[in-house]
């Protein structure tokens, strides 16, 4: 995010920027703090995909005035749909706590189902699984939908403590994610596309919750994509558009500014999977078919 505009944003009424830390490698945060705090802006730091990356010695999340983590599917601590948020104001935290506290407890029988799908989570990342599993238009597997008609509810005391073991093991799969991108880099290296984040991950502050690969324009990566699903490991596309662009958005924008580096993003990503599941033969052949792609 280019903090450069926000005194402008401000004036023309801003109260609020959420900034999304992409595929866990983090931006300039404590630049963008700074900006915000000057312009009166309240700063809402997005880990949703960066849980456990850090800017120097503060973990992504804990910047601004509020932070926004998620357990969803393919994030760093899957925990198939709940979030967690972090306010470092006291009265931030008493008004979040009286909406929180009424809302009605997820059942038993949901939160069963979700400790089963958890179980099989191994299973389902398995990249011929997944690939059976994207095949089923039903699922949406590697599909980003805009659907703010989920139930809200409170995780429980049974779900609160998967939720917690979650984090248990958060550094360590980390750094499987950290080293599988290394691996991207290195078998990627000499293409003409563009990967996103430092170049030596070992050691860096981003976590690489996904691999993200930018392409020239949206018809190679719809060629990358045709080519990569007999390889065996499932890329996808990740945003269909801007958020910009999406209607549900569009009352809550300052101004009607063109957003051509999202559109852009949007047109042209790919992301591939950095979890632990990945085999050396699947990092070789999705490598081999996107180097036949451009030979």
């Amino acid at each position: 995010i280019d903090a450069g505009p926000l005194t402008e944003w401000a004036r023309e009424g801003a109260r609020v920027l959420v900034a999304p830390t992409l595929l866990g490698i983090p931006g300039d945060l404590a630049g963008l703090e700074a900006a915000c705090r000057s312009c009166g802006i309240f700063l809402i730091d997005d880990a949703a995909q960066s849980m456990g990356a850090k800017v120097g010695h503060r973990p992504v999340g804990s910047f601004g005035q509020a932070g926004i983590f998620s357990f969803g599917r393919g994030k760093a601590a899957a925990g198939w749909g709940w979030g967690l948020l972090s306010l470092r104001d006291d009265s931030l935290g008493d008004a979040a706590e009286a909406r929180y506290r009424p809302l009605e407890v997820q059942s038993a029988a949901e939160t069963w189902r979700q400790g089963m799908i958890l179980r099989l989570a191994p299973l389902l990342q398995s990249p011929r699984v997944f690939r059976w599993l994207a095949s089923l238009p039903f699922l949406q597997i590697g599909a980003t939908v805009y659907d703010p008609s989920f139930p809200i509810r409170r995780a429980g005391g049974t779900m609160e403590g998967r939720l917690a073991a979650a984090l248990d093991g958060l550094a360590t799969r980390n750094g499987i994610r950290i080293r599988n991108a290394r691996t991207w880099f290195d078998l990627l290296g000499g293409l003409p596309v563009d990967c996103l984040g430092p170049r030596d991950p070992v050691g860096s502050a981003a976590i690489f919750t996904r691999f993200g690969i930018l392409f020239p324009d949206g018809a190679s990566r719809a060629e990358a994509l045709r080519r990569l699903r007999p390889a065996g490991v499932q890329g996808t596309g990740l945003y269909p558009r801007a958020l910009a662009d999406l209607p549900e958005i569009q009352p809550h924008r300052v101004g009607n500014r063109p957003v051509p580096a999202a559109r852009q993003l949007a047109e042209t990503l790919l992301v591939l999977p950095t979890h632990g599941q990945i085999r050396a033969e699947d990092f070789q052949s999705a490598a081999a078919a996107l180097h036949r792609m451009f030979a």
